[in-house]
């Protein structure tokens, strides 16, 4: 997985998502343009987004998006992998019998225990973690530290 603005811009979309009153139904054009973000661009990632239960699509003349769950259960390895793939530091880790080295590969336990912390920093954030962060106007995930 590479980051692209794509993985940010779905952080973004659904992070603005839950901070509005639970139910409540939010244009695309609202969203795009509070976040900076191209509007045909953001239709794409919600588009992938709400197949996979993160958001919901409301259809209609009081259309718009909400979030499908509550932030707590939303996790930002799981909106990047919906928009970015798999998670893969190195192409050894996703399929070891590619690797030419791997009975003598010096770097196969540094590239598994780096994608290990990725993945758990990951797996531990979620959208609601990112908002109380915010709240407590937090610099740095400190909060991923405690149990």
């Amino acid at each position: 997985m590479q980051l692209t603005r794509g993985g940010e811009y779905g952080i973004l979309g659904v992070f603005y998502l839950a901070k509005q009153p639970p139910g409540k139904v939010v244009l695309l054009s609202e969203i795009a343009t509070s976040q900076d973000i191209p509007q045909s661009f953001l239709a794409k990632i919600f588009q992938q987004l709400s197949r996979v239960n993160i958001i919901r699509s409301v259809r209609g003349a009081r259309g718009g998006f909400t979030l499908a769950r509550s932030p707590e259960t939303i996790t930002v390895r799981e909106i990047l992998e919906v928009i970015e793939g798999p998670m893969r530091l190195s192409e050894c880790l996703v399929e070891p019998q590619l690797c030419v080295r791997r009975s003598d590969c010096p770097l196969q336990p540094v590239w598994l225990e780096i994608h290990r912390q990725i993945t758990d920093i990951l797996d531990k954030t979620t959208i609601a973690g990112l908002m109380e962060m915010q709240r407590l106007d937090l610099p740095s995930p400190l909060f991923l530290s405690q149990p």
